[in-house]
């Protein structure tokens, strides 16, 4: 458990130097999921498809 959060920790870092990386973005959402957070993940992978329509959101109808 300790170490999905410090990957949030890690990827909101890199999220404040670089608001477009995607792969932040999705990788921080996974970790919110394993860690039940599943509002905080779904607003991840929400922000990561805007960004890459093509990527796959895995709470999306």
């Amino acid at each position: 458990m300790k170490l999905y959060e410090e990957a949030i920790s890690d990827f909101t870092k890199a999220i404040e130097l670089d608001s477009e990386f995607i792969f932040a973005y999705h990788k921080r959402g996974i970790a919110k999921y394993k860690l039940k957070n599943y509002i905080g993940a779904n607003s991840d992978f929400k922000k990561a498809n805007e960004l890459n329509p093509k990527l796959k959101n895995p709470f999306k109808d």
